[in-house]
């Protein structure tokens, strides 16, 4: 759950404050609150938050569960060798389609487009 997976080392200041704060939201059970801290981080590249995205859209809160997205966000904690990211990512495969996987590969290759 929240901050298992190691942060990147350049995050800033303020997105220590901003994950800190999203992780707050997530223990009080503030969901909503927590996606939307966590999603700028996360497509920032911050890892810890793209674990934890990708575990409230496999999880379901703060909304529909959302494999694509777990999947999107796990893959890219676990191409860092994050041990935790490589397991979530299996486990979230093991419950998606073919075709739910290639959707998931392609927002990948997307958001590494526009994050370069």
């Amino acid at each position: 759950m929240a901050g298992s997976v190691c942060a990147q080392d350049r995050a800033t200041p303020a997105q220590d404050r901003a994950f800190n704060e999203a992780v707050a939201a997530l223990k009080l059970g503030n969901y909503a609150l927590a996606l939307e801290q966590f999603a700028p981080l996360a497509e920032s590249g911050h890892l810890a938050a793209q674990y934890n995205l990708g575990w409230m859209r496999a999880q379901g809160l703060g909304g529909p569960v959302d494999l694509v997205a777990a999947y999107q966000w796990f893959a890219l904690v676990a191409e860092t060798g994050q041990e935790r990211g490589v397991q979530a990512l299996h486990e979230v495969q093991s419950r998606m389609t073919a075709a739910q996987i290639a959707e998931g590969d392609a927002r990948i290759g997307a958001w590494r487009a526009i994050s370069r």
